[in-house]
């Protein structure tokens, strides 16, 4: 392992150094943290947060990070800088999500404003039903249905970073799963025209 003046360390240096524990684990988190400090600013623009929330995310992710090496329960074919993004920027969203004071109705009134093929199938239901009724309708189909929809749908997370995110298999059985849920809300708001529902 290298000394304590190195500035880079491997990302196969990083996971023993936190598996080995004590004071290197510590000096291999403090060089996480100073290495990525700028995903700080970063996700201060891309979620508009305060610097506060910005840090807190980003101390979540690092210990979030440390904690999965040392259980043995990471596992990423990319590199641990890719991995520690992706995890920063869900804990980001997570504080937009619990901080907003906004509904997704309100924040929904903006989209007319973007161009019509980039708006995702949930927004352009949003846009020709009532917002209203289609909350209603993702809490009828239930708790995962609705975060897959919304999560991917509206928040715009890839399938891929659901896949983790949401504990699926791979990729494709969220795909199935959120083909599902999505024929689920077309149903339910057939049958609401109808006035089955």
């Amino acid at each position: 392992m290298r000394n304590e003046t190195d500035q880079n360390y491997s990302d196969a240096e990083i996971i023993s150094g936190i598996k080995q524990g004590g004071m290197l684990r510590q000096r291999i988190t403090s060089y996480l943290y100073h290495r990525h400090v700028d995903f700080v600013r970063k996700g201060q623009r891309k979620y508009h947060l305060g610097e506060d929330e910005a840090v807190d995310a980003y101390g979540d992710a690092i210990i979030g990070l440390c904690n999965r090496i040392n259980n043995e329960a990471f596992q990423s074919e990319g590199n641990l800088t890719g991995y520690l993004y992706k995890s920063f920027c869900n804990r980001c969203v997570d504080r937009v999500r619990k901080n907003s004071s906004s509904s997704i109705k309100e924040q929904v009134e903006l989209l007319p404003n973007m161009k019509t093929e980039a708006k995702t199938t949930l927004m352009r239901l949003i846009e020709s039903e009532d917002m209203n009724q289609i909350l209603l309708l993702l809490d009828k189909i239930g708790g995962k249905c609705r975060q897959i929809l919304v999560e991917s749908e509206y928040y715009g997370f890839e399938v891929e970073e659901l896949t983790e995110r949401l504990g699926f298999k791979n990729a494709n059985s969220l795909a199935s799963q959120k083909h599902r849920c999505m024929s689920k809300l077309r149903q339910l708001l057939e049958k609401r025209k109808d006035r089955t529902i």
